[in-house]
C-alpha cells in the first residue's frame, strides 16, 4: 500500500478557473479568422509550446503573432487576448491550500508562460484576493517556461522528483489532461485526472484514498 506524502497540482483547471474558448475568440478577432482548440496550432503555428517551454522570449513570442497580420497588431492587444482566458481563483480555495500544506508536501507543476502568470499573480491573486505571495501556499512551483520542458515531457516529471528529492511512489499528481496524467504515471508517480468542473477541495481525499488503497 502506498502512502502519500506529496501532492503536486496543476494550476489552470484544477486552481485557476479557465475559459480557454474566451482566448481563441479574442484571437480571432484579432486575426480576422475562426481560431479554436482544434487548429490553434495549425493556424499559429507551434511557437506556442515552445513559448511554455522557455524556448523563445516574451518579445519573439508577440513578433511573431504579429507576423500573423502583417506585424500591424499591439503587443498590448496580443497579450490581452492571451490572458483573456485567465478567469479567478475560488476564495474558499485558499484556506484549503493552506491545510493542505500543513499534511502533505504541496507542490505545483503547469504548463504556463510569463505573460499569464504576470496577469495571475497581480490582476487576481494580489488585487482580487490580496494574496502577495503564491508560494505561501506551496512548498515549491514549476512553471514549464522556466524549467525548459512541459508537460507531458517526461524530463518535466523527472526533474521535479530530482528538485525535491522526493519518492515518486509517495507522489501524487492531480491534472485536468489525461495525457500529462499518463505521462506522469508512466514515470512511477501516482497520478489522476481531475474533471476541471468539480471542486478539488471536494474530491482531494476521495483521490488520496484511492491511491493509498493500492
Amino acid at each position: 500500500m502506498a502512502t502519500i506524502k506529496n501532492i503536486v497540482f496543476d494550476f489552470g483547471g484544477i486552481l485557476l478557473e479557465l475559459d480557454q474558448p474566451a482566448t481563441f475568440r479574442a484571437f480571432s478577432e484579432l486575426l480576422d479568422e475562426e481560431i479554436a482548440m482544434e487548429n490553434v496550432l495549425d493556424k499559429m503555428g507551434d511557437f506556442f509550446l515552445d513559448f511554455e517551454r522557455g524556448k523563445i522570449t516574451n518579445e519573439t513570442f508577440i513578433w511573431k503573432i504579429q507576423r500573423l497580420r502583417g506585424g500591424n497588431l499591439e503587443p498590448l492587444e496580443i497579450i490581452k487576448a492571451y490572458n483573456a482566458m485567465l478567469i479567478d481563483i475560488r476564495m474558499e480555495l485558499l484556506p484549503f491550500l493552506e491545510v493542505v500544506k500543513k499534511k502533505y508536501r504541496s507542490l505545483i507543476l503547469s504548463n504556463t508562460n510569463a505573460f499569464h502568470i504576470q496577469y495571475v499573480m497581480h490582476n487576481i491573486l494580489e488585487k482580487r484576493h490580496g494574496v502577495r505571495n503564491w508560494s505561501d501556499y506551496f512548498h515549491h512551483i514549476y512553471y514549464s517556461h522556466e524549467m525548459g520542458h512541459r508537460k507531458p515531457d517526461a524530463e518535466v516529471y523527472r526533474a521535479l522528483i530530482e528538485a525535491e528529492k522526493i519518492d515518486p511512489r509517495e507522489t501524487l499528481f492531480i491534472d485536468d489532461t489525461m495525457v500529462n496524467v499518463t505521462a506522469a504515471m508512466e514515470c512511477g508517480w501516482h497520478a489522476v485526472y481531475h474533471d476541471p468542473r468539480l471542486r478539488i477541495e471536494d474530491k482531494l481525499q476521495d483521490y488520496i484514498d484511492a491511491c493509498e488503497a493500492l
